[in-house]
Order: structure tokens, then sequence, then C-alpha cells
């Protein structure tokens, strides 16, 4: 049975506070809907410096990845139907839906000798 997954939210900036001179300014409205198969989470704690190779369970392939780093950065290696592997850093969150290009394999990298906790959700359309 499938679920629709609804990511909703704005990117807005605005003045520091105690310096605000005007309204806060919404750069980019974000409204993504999409029907999911199947999805996932899972948390890595990377205690090592090799990398993590992120399960796909029952998921054959990933439309949406979601990435919440805890710690210091992680490198993460995304490799897509398109062939090329991807290497991102990733410093607090990272967000990718794909409807047309799917996620094939992800692996996360540590920053060198650092404990990292990293939040995994990965989804399949449907």
């Amino acid at each position: 049975m499938a679920q629709q997954l609804t990511i909703e939210g704005a990117l807005v900036i605005s003045e520091a506070v105690g310096d605000y001179q005007g309204q806060s300014q919404v750069t980019n409205t974000i409204a993504e809907k999409m029907s999911i198969l199947q999805y996932q989470n899972t948390v890595y704690v990377l205690s090592s410096d090799s990398a993590q190779t992120v399960a796909l369970g029952a998921l054959t392939e990933i439309n949406v990845l979601q990435i919440r780093v805890v710690g210091n950065k992680v490198r993460v290696r995304i490799t897509s139907t398109d062939g090329t592997t991807q290497a991102i850093p990733v410093d607090s969150f990272l967000c990718i839906v794909s409807d047309s290009v799917s996620i094939t394999a992800v692996d996360l990298t540590r920053t060198a000798g650092s404990e990292t906790t990293v939040y995994v959700t990965i989804c399949q359309k449907g």
C-alpha cells in the first residue's frame, strides 16, 4: 500500500536578532509530494574511518534521500541511474528528491578520527 510523502516549508532569510529592519524574505517555497511505495529510517554511528554503505533493505531504488548529521561533517557518495558517483560534503542536513533519476547506492564517510551519528531516511516512489 502506497503512502504519501510531503515535504513542506520555505527557505527564509531574515535579519539577525536585534538588527531587525524589515520583513523576512521567503526565497523559495518548498511543497514536494510523492507517492511512496516503501521507506526506511536508519541510524548509523560512524566509529571507523572506512566508508559505511547505506543498506537499501527492501528498497530497489531511492527517490528521496534525507540525511541529518550530528557531530562532524560526513562525505556522502551517491550513485544514480545516470551512472556517475558524486561526493557531497554534508555538515548538518541534506535532502534530495529525484522523481526521474533514481539513486542506486549511497555511502557515508566520517571526518577522520571523529565519531559521528548520521540519521538516514530513504524512500522509493510508488
